[in-house]
């Protein structure tokens, strides 16, 4: 049953509470507060949140072990993922909690630990930025969601900003672009002209493609593209074949998500190809990033983003686990 309300009365009754107000921490800590001085003490509380640490949303917390995060994917009737997100605080019970919720809700529930962008979010924006690289050289967006459709994820990078929001997209790029500088750092000028003329993707009718009154995608929105012709890149990079486009895209989220294997945000190759392809599209003919590497080859991913380094700039750099796996020509897969 689904009942709508305003006011807390009943709270004192439930077992979990999931809150999904705007990202923004004040909002979220006032929540919290709100909801902890109505609930019972065994009360799990759950933050659906898609890029703020949830050891920073806890902080207000009387009680943090209770504490969790659960990240719904949108639209979320459609999207089958849940990333339970946990910090050093939460209890395990908290977690099997919030997971036992997520599968009666019909979800494929990976669990991850905190940190910026937990993992979907974090190894969708190393991809973000390296769009509004390839902007910037002066490559055609439809042609970039032509190539990515291709290469198997179901709509392009372009539409999906518009589909997210293009202020949505901007503060994930930014936020994690100020942490991970040297791998998704980029300038976002752009984003930050075209939100200030609300431009703000297809909730406004109005993003990197215009959208008549229906939300029918018109074609490429000509504001945009004057506006990063203002801001293109004065170095040439020659050339950009359609396989090399894809690899610098894909390359960037799987190069990221190894790098979350290594630094234990997620506990296994598996969850992350699962939260891959059900969260973000991954091709799931590739597998998933990590399925991906092992077919394609540790060693042929580490040449080609070798070549990206000296090409493009360090932001490329293989992470040490894949370089690991090149040298010693293993795989992430025992299957």
């Amino acid at each position: 049953m689904v009942r709508f309300q305003v006011e807390y009365s009943g709270f004192e009754k439930v077992d979990v509470i999931i809150e999904a107000v705007p990202e923004d921490l004040s909002i979220k800590h006032k929540v919290i507060q709100e909801v902890e001085s109505v609930v019972k003490e065994t009360c799990v509380i759950a933050s659906n949140t898609s890029a703020l640490p949830i050891s920073q949303i806890a902080k207000v917390s009387k009680r943090p072990s209770q504490v969790v995060g659960m990240h719904y994917f949108s639209p979320v009737e459609k999207m089958d993922l849940l990333e339970i997100i946990t910090t050093e605080t939460t209890s395990k019970e908290t977690a099997a909690i919030a997971v036992e919720l997520g599968l009666k809700q019909g979800k494929t529930v990976i669990t991850v630990k905190d940190g910026p962008g937990f993992y979907t979010t974090r190894i969708l924006s190393a991809t973000l930025s390296e769009i509004f690289e390839l902007i910037r050289e002066g490559v055609d967006m439809s042609h970039i969601d032509k190539v990515m459709t291709k290469f198997g994820f179901p709509v392009g990078p372009i539409q999906l900003i518009d589909e997210v929001g293009i202020d949505v997209g901007y503060h994930v790029a930014k936020d994690l672009g100020a942490i991970f500088k040297e791998r998704m750092g980029t300038d976002l000028t752009v984003l930050d002209n075209l939100i200030k003329k609300r431009i703000l993707g297809k909730k406004t009718n109005k993003g990197f493609f215009n959208y008549d009154d229906k939300k029918k995608r018109q074609g490429l929105n000509q504001e945009v593209v004057d506006e990063f012709k203002n801001h293109m890149k004065s170095e040439s990079f020659g050339p950009l074949s359609d396989e090399d486009l894809a690899l610098r895209l894909a390359g960037k989220m799987i190069n990221e998500s190894i790098y979350c294997l290594q630094e234990n945000i997620i506990d296994n190759p598996v969850d992350g190809d699962i939260g891959a392809v059900f969260g973000l599209g991954f091709p799931p003919f590739h597998g998933g990033p990590f399925r991906f590497v092992d077919t394609y080859g540790a060693r042929q991913l580490v040449t080609k983003l070798e070549e990206f380094t000296t090409r493009f700039g360090p932001r490329f750099k293989p992470a040490p686990l894949l370089l690991e796996k090149a040298t010693t020509n293993t795989k992430f897969h025992k299957d």
